[in-house]
Order: C-alpha cells, then sequence, then structure tokens
C-alpha cells in the first residue's frame, strides 16, 4: 500500500511554468507496510531501498496525528516509538489510521491509558 508523505513533499516550478511535484510520485510508488502478530514491517525507497522489521514485543506507543494540510484532506499519520527509534506511517485515511493504530497495540499488548 503506497501512501504519500504530504509532509515530505517538494514542489518546484518546471521549465514550463508547470508546477511539479519532486518527491511525492516517489514516495507514493516507493512506501509500503504490513502489520502481523510479530512484526512490523516498513519498506520505503525508490532507487535505495530500506526495509525495517519492528518487532511487536519492542513497541512501547503508538497514536495518530494530523497536522494543517492532512487535516485538509482527511488523512492521519500512525506514529510508533520503541525504546531507541521512532517510525512513522504517514498520510492515511483517518479510518485506516485508527484501525492499524488499535491493530498494532492489541498485538504489542499496550494498554490505553486515560488521562
Amino acid at each position: 500500500m503506497g501512501r504519500l508523505d504530504f509532509e515530505r513533499i517538494d514542489l518546484y516550478r518546471s521549465a514550463s511554468g508547470n508546477l511539479v511535484m519532486d518527491e511525492a510520485v516517489f514516495l507514493y510508488r516507493s512506501w509500503r507496510y504490513d502489520v502481523d502478530e510479530e512484526f512490523l514491517q516498513l519498506k520505503s525507497g525508490v532507487f535505495i531501498e530500506k526495509h525495517k522489521l519492528v518487532p511487536m514485543t519492542k513497541i512501547q506507543s503508538v497514536g495518530t496525528k494530523h497536522g494543517p494540510i492532512l487535516r485538509k484532506y482527511g488523512l492521519c499519520s500512525v506514529s510508533i516509538q520503541t525504546m531507541g527509534s521512532h517510525h512513522t506511517i504517514t498520510a492515511l485515511p483517518k479510518e485506516t489510521a485508527a484501525q492499524l493504530r488499535n491493530q498494532i497495540a492489541h498485538y504489542a499488548k499496550i494498554k490505553e491509558v486515560e488521562s
């Protein structure tokens, strides 16, 4: 499932004057994630591929967030934290992001804390 990363899109004007998205197309076509009971898998990259496996037992917190641009399009990002790293799955529809957050929290055995 490819997803756009709206926070990292670089826009520029081409010689013909058209607005061109520099990085967005590559990000959309090169971003993948998968979740199962043991691992969160993150894949990205066009020229240099990165493949990360995050064990569910190492995940300490998971949450959703959205800034003004993502909110305008009804999108959210899922933020995952481990002891030594931070990962983000960006630009998911709100419902998908909430389901993914809940699924990761369930697999990682994270309890919701009320404030």
